[in-house]
């Protein structure tokens, strides 16, 4: 079996390198989409278990832009609309 923190590393350096703009290592559409949803499931989970988790993305390391596309295109995935969201969001007033 392979170590979680081997699998973590070698998609750290994936992302590295396709923002450095080196498409030679990139990861395949399904495989994105099955990291970030498998990401999201536990961040979730674990936020419902333990209330309020650490913040989701190390804000050093992602920009506005990365945030607000993944975000904007999770909810049309979901299909949401943004009272919901506003909703939501206020539910735990932090």
């Amino acid at each position: 079996m392979i170590a979680i923190e081997d699998c973590v590393a070698a998609l750290v350096a994936a992302s590295e390198q396709e923002a450095a703009g080196d498409a030679g290592n990139t990861i395949s559409e399904a495989d994105l989409v099955a990291i970030l949803t498998a990401a999201v499931r536990m961040y979730g989970r674990r936020a419902e278990r333990v209330g309020q988790p650490g913040p989701p993305v190390d804000v050093q390391k992602v920009n506005t832009t990365d945030v607000l596309t993944t975000v904007c295109e999770m909810i049309r995935a979901i299909n949401v609309n943004l009272f919901d969201v506003s909703m939501w969001l206020s539910r735990n007033d932090r």
